[in-house]
């Protein structure tokens, strides 16, 4: 088997891309907080499911941040020729 480094690039291109995806912007921050601020904002239910949804989120993202580093340093272990 052929090793394919143009779609490894590729590929690491696209989840270099997709992480970037996942940066929340200053005016997205403070979009959301001013909502969530807001009077009756939400019920109990309401708040409990993005509680949950958040915290999910940032462990999918601590995973993907340990995922991302163990290719990292996978790369530079594997030598050349």
């Amino acid at each position: 088997m052929k090793h394919d480094i143009a779609l490894i690039e590729k590929q690491f291109l696209t989840l270099s891309k997709g992480l970037d995806k996942l940066t929340l912007k200053e005016k997205e921050i403070k979009g959301f907080l001013d909502i969530i601020h807001g009077p009756g904002y939400t019920t109990i239910a309401e708040h409990f499911m993005l509680l949950g949804i958040i915290n999910s989120t940032i462990k999918l993202t601590e995973q993907l941040n340990i995922q991302k580093n163990l290719i990292l340093e996978a790369s530079v272990m594997i030598p050349n020729g």
